[in-house]
């Protein structure tokens, strides 16, 4: 279903891959990303849900400096620096012998991902999974996947942001990667700012203070 279904909708948009992941490279050397997660299900169900993400050339950088080839980045949709779960509509199962149970209404949270008792299901799924693909995840992505549309809509996002201080520490890498030395260091300040307020001190892990020492080296390589 993957196959016939998804594969050629997201070709069409210019994405490569296969079920599970397809990517987008962007101008910038960012990757799109869109991923479907399966779960396992009750007996004789199928039950998925989508991951959209943006992954930064940069990103992919520091994991390779770190030991991790960009081969080896993570597929799954949480890894990117802009994530978001495309999730199952209220509703999904209109017209199927399911219509307003509990599978079509998410009483619980984890409802939210499709969950497929028959071929009649996985049809109606398909078709709430490819209508959200093609009129809003597939074109969030294609204006993401441009560096500086990226930045924008982090920036955007931080007033309602419930973790503000990753959100200053992706902008300082992006700003990095672009040589804006003074706006990385702001960044910087901002997320250890948030940091002492919050925790009442940095967070303390070696892995999260080399990151913040390459940034600081990767914006003075890349300024003019």
């Amino acid at each position: 279903m993957l196959k016939r279904e998804i594969g050629p909708l997201v070709r069409k948009h210019g994405f490569k891959g296969s079920a599970p992941n397809w990517r987008l490279t962007g101008p910038d050397g960012d990757v799109a990303l869109i991923n479907f997660q399966s779960d396992d299900p009750p007996r004789d169900a199928v039950r998925f849900v989508i991951n959209i993400a943006i992954i930064t050339r940069p990103w992919l950088d520091w994991l390779e400096s770190e030991g991790r080839p960009p081969g080896k980045a993570p597929g799954h949709g949480t890894s990117g620096q802009w994530s978001k779960r495309v999730n199952a509509r209220p509703g999904w199962l209109a017209g199927t012998d399911r219509e307003g149970t509990s599978d079509d209404r998410f009483d619980m949270p984890l409802d939210s991902w499709w969950t497929a008792w028959t071929s009649e299901h996985l049809a109606a799924a398909m078709k709430d999974a490819t209508t959200q693909l093609r009129d809003d995840a597939i074109p969030t992505l294609q204006h993401l996947v441009v560096r500086s549309n990226l930045i924008d809509a982090i920036e955007g996002s931080i007033p309602t942001s419930y973790a503000p201080d990753d959100d200053y520490l992706t902008l300082a890498l992006l700003y990095a990667d672009d040589g804006r030395v003074a706006d990385a260091e702001a960044a910087l300040a901002a997320t250890e700012a948030i940091e002492r307020r919050e925790r009442g001190v940095l967070k303390a892990s070696p892995h999260r203070a080399r990151y913040r020492l390459w940034i600081r080296q990767r914006a003075l390589q890349r300024s003019p």
